[in-house]
């Protein structure tokens, strides 16, 4: 088992590794590259780039040609928020660009094929324009390369499906899933689970889709404000979610989420106001990190503190949670990295990972359960028949008729394989003991066991419906065994009748603890008697006994962990003439 925990961990550590290595920018070293060119005045803009209007950012870039003209000259954009108007000494290279549009920001790598007849030996100018609206986010521009197509291509396109393509493919998938849980929700019986998980896809596809398309209804600011609303309800879709599959609840797990919230929209609030560059970027990551390490402290949590969790469900949610924090949390630093050394698209990756993985555990437990009620349909033909020949049953009364059924007949097999089986032996051994030991105090120890186990088997079998029926099967089982108790015991029983057993294991505890009791107090007794009083009240039943040779302390230590496991007291009372000892237990 440990070898396979080290397995599992290096495998997972190696993915991650790999991961980060592979969604890294990466760089042409045969390219030219201007890392951050620099922003010019209005006054430097020639008229075809509309300098009349303030509100925009220009940027030049100039190049010389190579003494060797290629066939084909590339000039590639990183980055170039929120878009941008391209033009080569003075021709536009993106006529179809609206610059007053007010619905797009786009984050995708760019290449442009220079024409070659605008080309210059020497002195080419390319110049890039911004909209500065600021309800269109923060504008600037990055890593701009100029070489030839056959350098500047496979480049680009490496970083194109990074940054962009990685990021609509998980998109995609997202929608998928979305579709696809909706579907088994609705066929499933619409299960909470599969609403968490629903949410939970959909917060997930807002901030996927923030980076894989340009267009944005209503404005960017308005999406920012979404992506974050939807990172805030992150943990807590993931927290719903899990406690409807696994049915664990923690109360303080929501406190600590709503104290990391706070401070989530402290760092909102900040911002909002109006913070310098450094600051904000601050601010912003924090906000980032407090979210995501709500969610993973989600999973941990109730990771480490769910007893029903199988083994390849632990291993599922720990790697999707573990993969999916450590591969988005470069990605959170980006602001304080040059442009050239970022993690692009890692996010969305990390969060199709954690769609998928989710998907799985809902579909292979949907699964589980589809296996479980075939093999139960083909077992239990007779009797789901029969419980369907009834008209108008409704669900809940066919499912509690069938299972009454099935445990009504499994416990009479129990009870015929004890008897059958231990009780038959126990017989044996008891009368061996008899003939060849007939003083010896082991013939009473196996005469207690096998009152104990008949007794056991009383109390399972259900013929005996109420408390009054149940404590005269005892009493004759007892007198049976113990002929003494015959004369010995006054037994005064009230109100028992009324009380209907629900609960047979709390029955077997109270067997188990009279057996006890009796046995102890009727060693050594030779004139006095013993009463036993049972009365029923409003929510529990008392069972007193009163008189005999008294308790030993082992005798009393097992009485109250029966009693304990029946969710009932004990009480002993030394202060009378008699031996007393009284407990009871919850209304059966």
């Amino acid at each position: 088992m440990a070898l396979q925990r080290v397995w599992f961990l290096g495998g997972l550590l190696c993915l991650i590794g790999f991961v980060l290595l592979v969604m890294r920018y990466r760089e042409s070293s045969a390219a030219h590259c201007i890392a951050s060119p620099q922003e010019i005045s209005a006054a430097q803009s020639p008229d075809r780039i509309d300098a009349t209007h303030p509100q925009r950012a220009r940027y030049a870039i100039e190049f010389d040609m190579p003494e060797k003209l290629p066939s084909r000259m590339a000039l590639s954009i990183g980055s170039a928020r929120p878009f941008y108007r391209l033009t080569l000494n003075g021709a536009d290279l993106t006529p179809g660009v609206d610059m007053g549009a007010s619905n797009i920001r786009d984050l995708a790598p760019h290449l442009h094929v220079l024409p070659p007849e605008l080309l210059r030996a020497r002195g080419n100018v390319a110049r890039l324009e911004l909209p500065m609206n600021p309800a269109l986010g923060p504008q600037g521009v990055a890593q701009v390369c100029i070489a030839p197509l056959t350098v500047l291509g496979p480049t680009f396109e490496a970083n194109w499906w990074r940054m962009i393509g990685a990021a609509r493919v998980g998109l995609a998938l997202q929608i998928a899933l979305v579709i696809l849980g909706s579907f088994l929700w609705w066929l499933n019986g619409r299960p909470a689970a599969y609403l968490w998980y629903i949410g939970l896809v959909m917060v997930l596809i807002v901030r996927t889709g923030y980076a894989a398309l340009p267009e944005r209804p209503g404005g960017s600011l308005l999406w920012m404000h979404i992506g974050n609303a939807s990172l805030i309800a992150l943990p807590y879709l993931l927290y719903g979610l899990m406690r409807a599959h696994w049915s664990y609840a923690l109360p303080w797990l929501v406190k600590a989420l709503s104290w990391c919230t706070g401070a989530a929209l402290t760092c909102l609030a900040l911002r909002a106001l109006g913070l310098p560059p450094r600051q904000d970027a601050w601010a912003s990551v924090v906000f980032v990190l407090l979210t995501l390490s709500s969610a993973l402290m989600v999973a941990m949590v109730i990771l480490l503190r769910a007893r029903f969790m199988h083994r390849i469900e632990r291993r599922v949610l720990f790697g999707i949670c573990t993969f999916a924090f450590v591969v988005v949390l470069p990605e959170t630093l980006d602001g304080w990295l040059p442009f050239g050394q970022r993690w692009a698209g890692a996010s969305a990756l990390a969060m199709t990972v954690l769609a998928m993985g989710m998907g799985y555990l809902l579909v292979r437990r949907m699964a589980i359960g589809g296996f479980v009620l075939n093999a139960a349909t083909e077992s239990l033909a007779g009797d789901l028949d029969q419980a369907l020949a009834e008209e108008r049953l409704p669900p809940r009364r066919l499912w509690a008729q069938l299972t009454a059924s099935i445990s009504e007949r499994e416990r009479q097999r129990l009870i015929r394989d004890i008897h059958d089986g231990f009780g038959s032996r126990l017989v044996g051994v008891l009368a061996q003991a008899r003939r060849e030991l007939p003083h010896s105090p082991l013939r009473a120890q196996i005469q207690r066991a096998l009152l104990d186990m008949r007794l056991m088997i009383d109390a399972m079998d259900e013929s005996a419906r109420s408390l009054g029926a149940a404590m005269a099967r005892f009493r004759h089982r007892f007198e049976q065994a113990n002929a003494t108790a015959i004369d010995c015991c006054d037994w005064k029983f009230g109100g028992l009748d009324e009380v209907v057993i629900g609960n047979r294991s709390r029955l077997i505890a109270v067997y188990r603890c009279l057996e006890e009791l009796l046995s102890e107090a009727l060693s050594g007794l030779e004139d006095e008697s013993i009463v036993i009083a049972v009365h029923a009240g409003y929510d529990t039943v008392d069972f007193v006994v009163v008189g005999g040779a008294g308790w030993s302390d082992d005798a009393v230590a097992r009485i109250k962990r029966l009693i304990r496991s029946a969710r009932g007291k004990v009480y002993l009372y030394d202060d009378t003439q008699l031996p007393r000892c009284a407990f009871s237990v919850p209304m059966f």
